[in-house]
């Protein structure tokens, strides 16, 4: 399973990496909605774990962005 991960405090960020990598989950980190974005547009995900307070972008902003990308990941 390929995860993003979108989290700007980087502490949070690295608790659920070690999590999804000791349950052996591939992922990606973004730390704003812009980065979180251009993976979405890169690379195929089987999940999406979004924070809703971004630096840039509020996560509802970011959902919005990525269903209008017809990205329907959940």
């Amino acid at each position: 399973m390929r995860v993003l991960l979108i989290e700007d405090d980087r502490a949070m960020a690295r608790s659920v990496e070690l999590m999804l990598d000791e349950a052996g989950f591939e992922h990606e980190t973004a730390g704003n909605g812009e980065v979180a974005l251009e993976y979405a547009r890169t690379y195929e995900f089987d999940v999406v774990m979004l924070d809703l307070t971004l630096p840039d972008l509020h996560g509802h902003e970011v959902l919005k962005r990525l269903r209008m990308l017809r990205i329907n990941t959940p």
